[in-house]
């Protein structure tokens, strides 16, 4: 059943701003390893985890938001992952703040629907 179907997130920060779980919301599925805090210029290893919940045929889906930074106008790094019981699987991530232009890329690895994302952004001109 639904129990089955992991995602696994790897967050590889090349920034040097600490990224901040600002909100966390799962509309199917359970946490294994709920959000944590990204350390700047690290690479944080099950960032977090979902599954589905047991006995049923939903799968998972939700978002994390990271803040990048503690500044008030700091940009936010919003990360939507998907894993149907059924059907294709999608993950998307991408940052807001008109001041930053984002350097980012997803990729999915292996069997276990890890995700690994390289997150980095700069200043636009």
């Amino acid at each position: 059943m639904s129990e089955n179907i992991k995602v696994n997130v790897t967050i590889k920060n090349y920034t040097s701003e600490e990224l901040y779980v600002k909100s966390e919301y799962l509309e199917r599925g359970k946490w294994v390893q709920t959000p944590v805090n990204c350390k700047a210029d690290h690479e944080t290893k099950y960032a977090f985890s979902a599954e589905g919940a047991e006995g049923s045929a939903t799968g998972i889906e939700g978002e994390v938001k990271y803040k990048v930074g503690d500044g008030d106008d700091a940009p936010v790094l919003a990360i939507l992952f998907g894993a149907p019981y059924l059907g294709p699987k999608e993950f998307k991530a991408g940052v807001s703040g008109s001041k930053y232009v984002s350097i980012l890329s997803v990729s999915t690895v292996g069997d276990d629907n890890s995700i690994v994302i390289d997150f980095n952004y700069k200043l636009s001109k």
